[in-house]
Parts: structure tokens; sequence; C-alpha cells
């Protein structure tokens, strides 16, 4: 009877052994998605001198994911961020004019549902 209880015992603690050494995570791994983002002003006649800074924000619309980068000197953005659906919202401050003088003037957009995918993938965003 005790042989019996032991032997029982033993195959018990090695399945317990054999589960707790097994992986939890059955997850694949996450897509990522190289996106090259181009802003633009509207009106299209407006004349940028320079895009000052522009702060971007990416919120990832199912897991709550956010990242935000900021651009000086540049309205094109090069990221890497996991594949989703996006709200992104952009504001900042960009010089413009003619040849006779500039003005500086604040921007901003908002784009929500942006679906960012792939590989690699360009956009352009156009903002006030």
């Amino acid at each position: 009877m005790l042989k019996h209880v032991l032997r029982t015992l033993f195959v018990l603690c090695a399945a317990l052994a054999i589960t707790a050494c097994s992986s939890d995570s059955n997850d694949a791994p996450e897509a990522k998605t190289s996106l090259k983002l181009e802003l633009k002003v509207v009106p299209d006649n407006i004349q940028v001198k320079e895009y000052k800074n522009i702060t971007i924000s990416f919120k990832e619309l199912n897991s709550g994911f956010t990242i935000t980068q900021e651009l000086k000197n540049t309205n094109v953005l090069q990221v890497v961020l996991p594949s989703g659906t996006y709200n992104v919202t952009a504001e900042g401050s960009i010089m413009y004019g003619d040849n006779f003088g500039s003005v500086e003037a604040k921007v901003a957009g908002v784009q929500n549902g942006i679906v960012i995918n792939g590989n690699e993938t360009t956009k352009r965003w156009i903002f006030l």
C-alpha cells in the first residue's frame, strides 16, 4: 500500500514538474510596420519655409499602445509601429510666407482610424 501511494505521489510530482516548465505563451510575434509619414499643409498655395517643432502621437485603438515622436525642421517622419488601427494627432508650428517675409503659425491635425500594416507603408497626411 505504501509503495502504491509513493508511486502515485512520484508520478504526480513528475507531471507537475513537466507542466511547470512548459511555455504559457502561445502568442505569435507582433507584426511591425515601417511607416513613412509625410505631412502637408492646407491650402496648397501656402509656401512652407520651415517645419519647426511638430509633435506626432500615435495611439493604437485595440491595445492602447501609445508613442509620441517629435519632428524638427522636417515634415517627414519614419517610425516602426506594431501593425494596427491608430488615432494620430499632430501639433506644432511652421514658418510660411513669400519672398517679402514670413510668418510663424500654429498647426494641428487629427486622423482617426488609420490602418497601419504590412512590412512598409507610406502615408501622406494633410493638416492645418
